[in-house]
């Protein structure tokens, strides 16, 4: 009890006992009734404080935000569309960017899409709308018609008040709510011309006058058949009539209309034919040219679902072999086809390889073997089987048209390729059918549903001549020289200020320009064309100090007060790097240097060698392009400046339209005389009715031609012009639902859906030139157009043409061209389509990947898919503990109601749930804000693992077992009534370290003992509930009794246990000292020895012809000597111990004591045996195989001893022993013999309970299982809640306790969410002066949460409790200030409560104040925020083709010349970094840096080294390899590759703002420069 010290009011009851205190049994009763003053004296007896959590009332709840959170696991459903987050080639998602696409498929094509709009761009084929029609309950009752004669209302129906449905508030029957247009039907019995069950729609509203009320009601309307476009049809003539009795009812209906488009999907592609001659498979390109083998590559692996033929086989794994033509390819099991470069072909003449095809190797390929070849070259085909006839050398074959058949016959032929070997591709019938081949590429529609896409429209092409463009960045530069005649050669250049080539990277040889004055024989005005350029260099042999002479080759190219700057190997102290001028030229091949303008000449000294000196830049023009140079005369420019300048000689001729919501711009003629980066800018006014800066077309030149001429730009500019964001759900293969909503509730109306699919017709007809079509609506001059089909004429399938006239229709092969040749036929029947609007998914994509549950597993996708059953090669499974999966997500996919749950337990289910080791408490919602998880968390079993049990006992009724496991002390109980299943019930939320269990029936009471020394023992009446507490009286002290207080038992120590034994009253327990109770609650130290420390491992009573008393065994160490004796102690009373032995025993230790009524036996380590009658004379035995002997038994006639490595020994006396076969290698730690059923029980570490009824069979029985909860968390079906997405406080009581744990490293909210647990450290500090206000308390706990503070009285041993107001906290600092000093003869005692056990949530990182007062419950508790943390992650947005990682794999190594045989040798670059994965081997190392060194294309080898010179810029010296074989993989490039876009960035959701991207145009390896696009956005 403690007390505060201002006396407050307080009520006390009185108990003889301590046991009678803790159970509250047995009250003093207080007969006489009084006031007055008196005193109480108090004192404190020491106890073993429990550093377990403080006993907290449980209230618990799971539960999470049913309004922004849906679980990323679903029910698997067949056909449902499924999307892996990985998107593009399927080989490259393992090692490229996950969210890379490669847009080779894509149209338009990459490179015509503006940066700005980035992204994966679908055609729209076609737009429909959807029209649903939904029936209400809230029906009406048609009374009557009107013919169409009535005067008043004809056509019209009368409807009255109805019952039906579900009114809201009083009788529906009026036409309030109806509108023209709306769906309604009848049911019932036809009257009047009405059709029963036939929809018609509402055609106008008609009130109806009624004569009792006299007034209108709305009661009438007049239906139509008919309702397009917004306008109904003619009403339905009716007759007169009045509502037959069985009665006419009227359903009204909600519409709803829905925009579904139809786009061109390149992931999915369908199959038509197999052909058994090639084994190729057929893909018709669709309408716009797009599809067939468009993006197919050897080895993209590829899927065929639904109703295959001709030999194919549905969801198997197959890879494309060879790609025929734009239509055919063929396929293999294997990703990896034998094929090799080809280089042309030898004719018949050739006297070494006559008729024979030129590669580069042909080692793998053998005679005979199929062959297809993708290059028409020398008498070879593209596309058609080969055979082949003979290989010749390494680099040659022949080929034929059939196995074992002649030599074709070729022509001599340089050309390029690539051919295929197809000995391994599968073979095919020939069939027709219509089958999905799905290529994953680039995105599928599973990944497209729920993703936000922008829809663009497409405009006509208008031609640039008719607008008028600015130019700027046009080059210039200012003269500042002219060089010419005479010279020792002749000069004429002119000089720029222009000190570094990267400067005037513009200028090209024939480029026009004009200079604003006249200088050194130019002429203003007049254009000049450049013949030459470059920088002026002179090449330095030597410095002389007579005269700071400079000797060079050519000293006339220099003038005087140019600058110069010098390079190579510094001569006569000139700095290398430093920029100097030239400060005079005394001849052609001298000249001297100052440190500035018009300065002295440098001071030199004599010396030889190289060094070049680089001036400025300069041109040479001539007056027509490519002619001579014009004559120059040396001339140094002075002011006014003198400026060269860029001038273009023809204008460029654009054609340009919006599309995908930027501007394309088609190259119709590219005009002359301009340079990379000159942009040119349009209004956007001009083409889009833009009027802002970001409507403007701006252009900028990317590339050009030798004449200057544009061939490609780089575009940015927003046109105006209709552009929506909406959401798109796959309903089919290649059909999209438009939803206004992320959640997609809320459908888009198709009706005047402003976008348009593509514009198709059919040709029917061809006069050259002129062609036929039986539609020409929807297409304009300058649209592309394909044909596709059976194309007739001179026509190309798939190729874009361009609309030159409509009446008559003409086609030009470029925009603005020459009329095309279609040639003449008639009976014609292909399409001619031109391109839609588009839909686009920008760019970076972050596809959420399907997860789903099925077969009681759960698993991510791995390739999109939709099939019809579950194919598990295109899943993967996710384990219970994946990091992929948040808490909930666990929960919903892993938790199994119906089944056991080995392995699946809260813990992983719930990542920081941990049970039921601690405490977790709070309630941040009020409980009608709550709505909690809707699955059970009950009856389910859950299997531990590591119980290391360490005795057991059987009390008639149960078995009961202490164990230790990884995280904490549990009792293993088996209940008689359910032999077959063993239970497990916490001991403490720590490792007690638990070492033995006895039992003794008379006083009815189980002892636990352990080591851990605040709790030493652990006590219980039933074997279910422990009580931690004991009272220690000192060895010595005085017992408790009737003083105030015994002054000596407050600093008693306390011990660690080893075993206990009761007799006659008296319990006594044994280890590192010997305690002795009346009643196991208030216990006595009895025994220490002096001088030695004791580990006694076991007590027991004996009642024999020779002994009476207790005897303890265990071992002794002298603390001078350190020398350890196996230790024997005896008492004839329990208190008073001594050694009953006159010498030493052996030093290796006992462990365990018993009788058999005649003899005792003590066994110990390493097989050790001992044998007395009398406990002084002892005879010394060992056991076979020496095992540590644990525990020994004597029970029905027989020894029993179990011990470790599985090891079981029986005996009749206790002299030999025979071995049992146990099954098991663990450690065996206790033993019992249950008198009940004549059987043996043994338990052991890791779970191993063995039972045996003759000790001579034993079985296992450890089917370990903790006890059910008994608290049950279900409730609504995921649509409603008010907490974060991981687990928060609730409501709900449970027998269970725990905490809540996140990631490492989380910055914690310290105001949001309450999750309270805690441990305890106390420090008693005495005060180091009398004035000693500040203690501290850090490092006691890991994080303070909560302190309590005492002052202990030393004289009297009784502590005070200090309140709040007697002291302050500093909870940075972690100190504790008092108001007032306490005696410097006391202590000062800080009890520091932790947050949780160590890997529980941590407090704020601002280290501010952690506690708050929890209004509901009155309690101080810390907050934090139960949000995990997101993640840091950059999107990497769409991949470049060429820059993702590159794989290929070695084969061999070979160490007599340190090469490594490799798949594809033309792969590597010279002193690039590669990596060696997967199972390495030749001595290289895994995961290591290795640069190559050499390539040898023709045998496929490379060396490489492990070293680089980083300023040489080559590969070091070769690494030895030694000779082996194998297969590993080799990284190539070893980037993550480059975007077309800028990456994203998210952190803690918020988006970041990423960097600049800068398009590099020109790298300089002179001067290490590189030149970009613009530099105003990069910084140093």
């Amino acid at each position: 009890m403690l007390f505060r010290s201002s006396n407050p009011v307080v009520s006390i009851a009185l108990y003889t006992t301590y046991k009678n205190c803790v159970t509250d049994q047995n009250r003093v009763s207080l007969y006489t009734v009084g006031t007055g003053s008196h005193s109480l004296s108090v004192g404190a007896i020491a106890t073993c404080v429990s550093s377990a959590s403080p006993v907290r009332e449980n209230n618990i709840s799971i539960k999470f935000d049913r309004t922004s959170y849906k679980s990323k696991v679903t029910d698997w459903n067949p056909s449902d569309f499924y999307g892996s987050f990985y998107a593009g080639k399927f080989n490259y998602s393992l090692v490229g960017a996950s969210s890379s696409v490669t847009l080779e498929s894509t149209h338009p094509d990459i490179n015509s899409i503006l940066a700005s709009s980035g992204g994966a761009p679908f055609n729209i084929v076609n737009v429909e709308n959807v029209e649903t029609i939904v029936w209400s309950s809230r029906t009406r009752t048609t009374v009557g018609t009107y013919g169409s004669a009535d005067l008043f209302y004809p056509n019209a129906i009368q409807i009255a008040p109805s019952e039906g449905g579900a009114p809201i508030e009083g009788t529906v029957g009026s036409t309030i709510g109806f509108y023209v247009g709306m769906p309604i039907k009848f049911v019932g019995e036809a009257f009047g011309g009405i059709i029963v069950d036939t929809t018609y729609y509402v055609e106008s509203l008609v009130p109806i006058y009624n004569l009792s009320k006299a007034m209108f009601e709305d009661v009438g309307f007049r239906i139509a058949t008919t309702y397009d476009n917004a306008i109904a049809g003619i009403p339905v003539t009716l007759t007169t009539a009045t509502a037959p009795a069985a009665g006419l009812t009227a359903y009204p209906a909600n519409v709803t209309n829905q925009a579904v488009l139809t786009i061109d999907y390149p992931a999915i592609r369908k199959a038509t034919t197999t052909q058994s001659s090639d084994n190729s498979i057929t893909i018709p390109i669709t309408t716009l040219g797009l599809g067939g083998t468009q993006g197919f590559y050897t080895g993209m692996m590829l899927f065929f679902v639904g109703e295959t033929f001709g030999g194919l086989v549905e969801n198997e794994k197959y890879y494309v072999t060879t790609v025929i033509d734009n239509e055919r390819f063929t396929i293999s099991a294997k990703s990896n086809p034998i094929q090799t470069t080809i280089y042309g072909s030898l004719g018949s003449a050739d006297l070494v390889y006559p008729n024979c095809v030129v590669c580069d190797s042909n080692v793998e390929f053998s005679v005979n073997d199929p062959i297809i070849f993708n290059a028409t070259f020398g008498g070879i085909v593209a596309g058609q089987v080969y055979y082949i006839s003979s290989l010749n050398g390494s680099g040659h074959f022949t080929v034929a048209n059939a196995p074992n058949s002649t030599n074709i016959t070729l022509t001599t032929s340089s050309t390029t390729g690539t051919v295929v070997d197809q000995k391994d591709v599968v073979q095919l019938s020939d069939a027709t059918g219509s089958v999905n081949t799905e290529i994953n590429l680039p995105i599928s529609p599973g990944q497209i549903t729920g993703q936000l896409f922008t829809l663009y429209q497409t405009s006509n092409y208008t031609e640039e001549d008719i607008v008028e463009e600015v130019y700027s960045n046009l080059f210039t530069k200012a003269v500042k020289a002219t060089i010419g005649q005479p010279h020792t050669t002749v000069i004429n250049r002119v000089l720029l200020d222009a000190t570094k080539l990267g400067e005037v990277y513009q200028v090209y040889n024939n480029m026009p320009i004009r200079i604003d004055h006249n200088i050194g024989g130019l002429t203003a005005g007049t254009t000049y064309y450049v013949i030459d350029n470059g920088m002026t260099t002179v090449n330095v042999s030597s410095t002389s100090s007579t005269g700071n002479i400079l000797t060079c080759d050519h000293a006339d190219l220099l003038y005087v007060n140019m600058p110069i700057l010098f390079t190579g190997t510094s001569l006569g102290g000139v700095l290398i790097g430093v920029q100097y001028y030239v400060e005079s030229i005394p001849s052609a091949t001298t000249f001297t240097i100052s440190a500035t303008v018009g300065g002295s000449a440098t001071t030199l000294y004599n010396e030889s060698g190289d060094m070049v000196g680089t001036g400025e830049a300069y041109v040479k023009l001539s007056s027509s392009k490519g002619g001579s140079s014009v004559t120059l005369s040396d001339v140094t420019a002075s002011t006014p400046t003198i400026t060269l300048t860029q001038y273009p000689t023809s204008d460029e001729n654009l054609a340009v339209r919006h599309i995908l919501g930027g501007y394309d711009v088609y190259i119709i003629d590219g005009g002359s005389g301009y340079a990379i980066d000159n942009v040119l800018t349009i209004s956007g006014d001009q083409f889009s009715g833009g009027s802002t800066p970001q409507n403007d077309l701006v252009m900028t030149v990317n590339t050009i031609d030798s004449d200057g001429a544009i061939t490609s730009l780089i575009r940015s500019g927003t046109p105006t012009g209709t552009v929506s964001q909406y959401y798109l759900k796959a309903i089919d293969e290649n059909q999209l639902a438009v939803y206004a909503n992320a959640n997609m509730t809320v459908p888009v109306s198709g009706l005047d859906f402003p976008y348009t699919g593509i514009t198709s017709t059919t040709v029917t007809t061809l006069s050259n030139p002129n062609i036929t079509v039986t539609d020409i609506t929807g297409f304009a001059v300058n649209d592309p157009v394909v044909f596709t089909g059976d194309v007739g004429g001179n026509m190309v399938a798939g190729q874009t043409y361009y609309i030159k006239t409509l009446s008559p229709l003409t086609i030009s092969e470029t925009l603005d061209g020459t009329t095309f040749a279609t040639g003449s036929s008639t009976g014609l029947n292909f399409t001619m389509a031109t391109v839609g609007d588009y839909v686009l998914l920008p760019e970076p994509f972050y596809f959420d990947q399907s997860i789903v549950k099925y077969n009681n597993a759960v698993w991510r996708c791995l390739i999109s898919n939709n099939d019809a059953e579950f194919v598990f090669g295109k899943w993967e499974e996710l384990q219970s503990g994946d990091n992929i999966l948040n808490a909930m997500d666990r929960a919903v996919g892993y938790y199994q109601p119906t089944i056991n749950m080995p392995g699946l337990d809260l813990t992983q289910l719930f990542t920081g749930v941990t049970y039921p080791n601690s405490t977790y408490k709070g309630n941040a919602f009020a409980p009608d804000e709550e709505f909690v998880l809707d699955t059970i968390l009950t009856d389910q079993p859950f299997y531990p693992t590591e119980v290391n049990m360490v005795g057991v006992v059987w009390d008639g009724a149960t078995y009961i077992a202490p164990a230790n496991t990884a995280d904490n002390s549990v009792n293993v109980i088996r209940d008689v009534t359910d032999p077959s299943t063993w239970s497990l019930s916490n001991l403490a939320n720590k490792i007690l370290g638990v070492t033995s269990v006895s039992y003794e029936s008379v006083p009815d009471t189980y002892i636990i003992t352990t080591t851990n020394p605040t709790t030493p023992l652990l006590i219980s009446t039933n074997g279910y509930d422990w009580i931690t507490e004991g009272i220690f009286t000192p060895y010595d002290g005085i017992p408790y009794d009737d003083t105030s207080f015994d002054v000596t038992s407050a600093v008693v120590p306390s011990k660690a246990l080893y075993g206990s034994t009761y007799n006659n009253g008296l319990f006594v327990a044994v280890g590192e000292n010997i305690i002795v109770s009346a009643d196991a609650y208030s216990w006595t130290e009895v025994y220490v020895p002096t001088g030695k420390t004791i580990e006694l491992k076991d007590v027991k009573y004996f009642n024999l012809n020779n002994f009476v008393g207790y005897m303890a065994v265990g071992s002794m160490t002298d603390t001078t000597t350190l020398i350890t004796n196996e230790c024997i102690l005896t008492s004839m009373d329990g208190y008073f111990w001594f050694n009953p032995l006159p010498s030493p025993l052996g030093t290796i230790g006992l462990n365990s004591v018993a009788t058999d009524g005649t003899s005792i036996v003590a066994v110990g380590d390493s097989g050790l045996v001992y044998k007395t009658n009398n406990s002084s004379n002892w005879a010394t035995y060992t056991i076979g195989g020496a095992p540590n002997l644990n525990k020994l038994v004597y029970a029905n006639s027989t020894y029993v001893v179990v011990g470790d490595n599985g090891s079981i020994k029986v005996s009749s006396v206790g002299e030999t022993w025979t071995s049992r076969t146990s099954g098991t290698t663990q450690n065996l730690n206790g033993v019992t013999f249950n008198v009940d059923s004549s059987s043996w029980l043994v338990v052991g570490d890791n779970n191993i309970i063995l039972a045996s009824d003759d000790t001579i069979t034993w079985t296992s029985t450890s089917l370990l299982q903790t006890t059910p909860t008994v608290y049950n968390v279900q409730g609504d079906p995921f649509t409603a809640g008010y907490s974060p997405e991981e687990l928060v406080s609730g409501v709900v009581t449970d027998n269970l306790t725990m905490f809540v744990t996140s990631r490492p490293g989380t910055n914690w909210s310290d105001t949001v969410y309450q999750h309270v647990g805690f441990d305890v450290a106390s420090k008693e500090i005495t005060p180091s002066n009398p004035l000693q206000t500040v203690y501290s308390f850090k490092n006691a706990v890991q994080i303070p949460a909560q302190l309590k503070v005492f002052n202990i009285d030393s004289a009297l041993g009784t502590s005070t409790t200090l309140y709040p107001d007697s002291y302050t906290v500093d909870w940075i600092a972690q100190t504790v200030t008092l108001v007032t000093p306490i005696s410097v003869s006391n202590k000062l005692r800080i009890d520091v409560y932790a947050v949780g056990n160590g890997d529980q949530l941590a407090k704020a990182s601002t280290k501010t104040n952690p506690i708050r007062l929890n209004d509901t419950t009155g309690f101080n508790e810390i907050y934090v925020n139960c949000n995990y943390e997101a993640p840091i992650f950059s999107g990497t947005g769409v991949i470049r083709p060429g820059t993702q990682p590159i794989e290929s794999f070695a084969t061999e190594t070979r160490s007599s010349d340190n090469t490594i045989l490799v798949q594809d040798a033309s792969k590597f670059i010279l002193n690039s970094p590669i990596t060696f994965s997967g199972t390495v081997f030749g001595g290289v190392a895994e995961d290591t840096q290795y640069y190559v060194k050499t390539i040898s294309l023709a045998a496929n080898r490379i060396t490489v080294s492990d070293q680089y010179n980083s300023l040489a810029g080559i590969a070091g010296p070769t690494f030895p390899l030694t000779d082996a074989s194998g297969l590993m993989d080799v990284i190539i490039q070893l980037a993550n590759g480059t975007t077309w876009t800028d990456p994203i960035i998210y952190h803690n959701g918020d988006k970041l703002l990423p960097g600049h991207i800068l398009t590099v145009t020109k790298t300089n390896g002179t001067r290490n420069t590189v030149v970009c696009n613009k530099i105003g956005r990069a910084h140093v």
